[in-house]
């Protein structure tokens, strides 16, 4: 590995793109981004990846993975759940965050969440695939291996345990 300027790592990142539809095509390429993207830029990614890489596989990360999971809740809880208000987060023992990067794509999350953390017998679990900075805070920090959490969420809705 070495360090490059900007315009070698664009031309480099060119001619890799160039190479690649030429011997694969566009539908080899799939963007996955983060919701922090503005309109406009969340505009011009898709328009890249559609009418000039000729690629549809273009997704949010974030909102997929948050429709993913309210459906597995859904599914294991039905009408015995709902999406908590603020007090709700606020006055609960427990915070649950399912994956990572919830402080790193979710700014306003991340000194919501310290100060959670200052206020006595408060805990924090954490279940990702990769260690980010809530994994770093978490009381109880669970590593699942990349692409498990949908099987680990599984296994654990069909655990012998329910909450009363």
């Amino acid at each position: 590995m070495r360090t490059v300027d900007w315009s070698e790592a664009l031309s480099l990142a060119a001619k890799r793109i160039s190479e690649i539809l030429k011997s694969s095509g566009g539908e080899s390429f799939a963007a996955v981004t983060a919701d922090l993207l503005t309109t406009e830029e969340a505009y011009a990614y898709g328009t890249l990846f559609r009418s000039v890489l000729g690629s549809d596989s273009v997704a949010s990360l974030q909102a997929a993975g948050y429709r993913r999971i309210v459906a597995q809740i859904n599914t294991a809880l039905s009408a015995r759940w709902k999406i908590a208000s603020m007090k709700d987060f606020t006055d609960a023992d427990i915070l649950l965050v399912l994956g990572g990067g919830a402080a790193e794509f979710h700014p306003v999350l991340k000194p919501t969440i310290n100060r959670y953390l200052k206020t006595d017998g408060k805990e924090l679990i954490v279940l990702s695939s990769w260690p980010d900075y809530l994994f770093e805070r978490a009381t109880l920090p669970m590593a699942v291996a990349p692409g498990l959490l949908d099987d680990f969420l599984t296994d654990l809705r069909e655990a012998p345990f329910r909450a009363g």
